[in-house]
């Protein structure tokens, strides 16, 4: 159980994610690229990618992931981004959204991009 703790910063990240997707409180913003919306999604699960590689490198006691486990932090952090529009689809204050699974999808590789590139420039 004591190696569970690596993952509670990915999961109150999360949790953090849940209540600002499932909030009454945020207002619809129009399909824009560049929206502070979908730079909110890129960055909300880029670091939830970053935090799921922190706790495996942590319980792995490792240097670097295999791309295996690097593929399922992205998997796990799109499937996670995926499934809150579904539950925003059932909610009458919220809508579901391609641009926003995309942007989420996006968010969670372009985390997983910064963890290789760090990785690379650390050995160089």
């Amino acid at each position: 159980m004591h190696k569970f703790k690596y993952f509670l910063p990915a999961l109150v990240w999360a949790i953090l994610i849940f209540s600002l997707s499932t909030s009454s409180a945020v207002t619809k913003i129009e399909f824009n690229l560049l929206s502070a919306d979908k730079i909110g999604h890129l960055v909300f699960y880029a670091v939830q990618v970053v935090l799921l590689i922190w706790a495996f490198l942590k319980l792995r006691r490792l240097i670097y992931l295999p791309l295996g486990i690097l593929s399922l932090c992205w998997s796990l952090s799109f499937v996670y981004g995926v499934s809150l529009e579904l539950v925003q689809a059932m909610l009458p204050y919220r809508s579901f959204d391609y641009a926003d699974m995309i942007a989420n999808g996006v968010g969670a590789l372009l985390g997983a991009l910064i963890y290789r590139f760090c990785l690379k420039v650390s050995y160089c």
